[in-house]
């Protein structure tokens, strides 16, 4: 019978991790695969999350009769590392876990499916959804952040729970965390994998909590656009121009093009407003006046920040 390796990553997730857990306590179990192992590893959280990782350790051995490590860090090492640690484990697949999901009923048995049933299948992704209901206990900012994903479902292989056979990833490197720090590793994944095999949408769903953090902040905002953009600005170096993903992931760079060519001008200024809308337009409803227009002008520094950094990511070849 095959076997799988869980590897979960964790930095500062006590407000969420219980329900992670707990919604993996209740995944009825594969019966092509078993759970060989699970490896649990502490990016330096300062919160609880070491003593919550203690209290669900025999809760998890109990449930799938597996080896339970918990790895804690010195020093921040970022997901790629994190996900690294599993390279030399003797296993047929690794399936990646955030601290921030929670899995709907047969979600283990639906992300290694597409492994078990289909050999040209390297890797498979899940189906996430974000609900009102979790949506507005958010604060305004965290609200805008994650507007674009409001009762949309959504697929990917960003590894908040996604599973690989372990030979693909032996076969393309692993992880790349010499290159990206805090993002990006997840798109370079996907580029070396497809050139192999395929991915799969399988019918694992989720949900994505992420951390009611009332402290989230317009300064988070820039931290992540910045991280994302120049993950964007290095995998585009490293692999081109890619027709229409390109288009989309830089549409934020490609306005301020247009609105600094001249005859374009008008249209780019038009474009731009337009977006800097319909991008939080779900988030304008719970704004004062004041709070509005921050987000406005937040949204139009975020075109200009996302292009300083995919030009810093581009030019670098690196996500810092």
């Amino acid at each position: 019978m095959k076997n799988a390796l869980i590897i979960i990553p964790i930095h500062n997730g006590a407000s969420t991790i219980e329900q992670t857990f707990d919604s993996l306590l209740d995944q009825v179990l594969p019966s092509f695969c078993f759970i060989s192992k699970i490896i649990i590893v502490d990016d330096c959280s300062s919160d609880n999350s070491p003593e919550i990782l203690k209290e669900y350790k025999d809760k998890l051995h109990l449930k799938f009769k597996s080896k339970i490590e918990i790895i804690s860090n010195i020093e921040r090492k970022g997901l790629a590392n994190n996900y690294n640690l599993a390279m030399n484990e003797i296993c047929d697949y690794i399936i990646t876990l955030h601290q921030d999901i929670i899995l709907h009923n047969n979600s283990l048995i639906s992300i290694l499916s597409p492994l078990a049933n289909d050999s040209t299948t390297l890797a498979s992704k899940y189906i996430s959804f974000l609900p009102l209901k979790i949506w507005t206990t958010f604060n305004f900012w965290q609200k805008s952040f994650f507007d674009r994903f409001l009762n949309k479902k959504v697929s990917s292989h960003d590894g908040k729970f996604n599973a690989f056979k372990k030979t693909a990833l032996d076969q393309v490197g692993w992880w790349d965390a010499k290159t990206f720090n805090t993002a990006g590793e997840d798109g370079d994944m996907l580029r070396k994998l497809v050139t192999i095999g395929t991915f799969s949408i399988s019918k694992a769903q989720i949900t994505h909590i992420h951390s009611s953090n009332p402290n989230f902040s317009w300064r988070h905002i820039i931290q992540k656009h910045a991280q994302y953009a120049e993950a964007n600005g290095a995998i585009l170096r490293r692999y081109g121009l890619e027709f229409p993903h390109s288009f989309i992931i830089f549409f934020r760079e490609i306005l301020v093009i247009i609105t600094v060519i001249y005859p374009l001008t008008i249209l780019g200024l038009v474009l731009t407003c337009a977006y800097t809308y319909l991008y939080t337009k779900n988030t304008y409803k719970y704004g004062t006046m004041s709070l509005n227009i921050s987000l406005f002008i937040l949204n139009i520094t975020l075109i200009y920040i996302s292009f300083f950094y995919s030009l810093k990511g581009f030019l670098t070849g690196k996500q810092l």
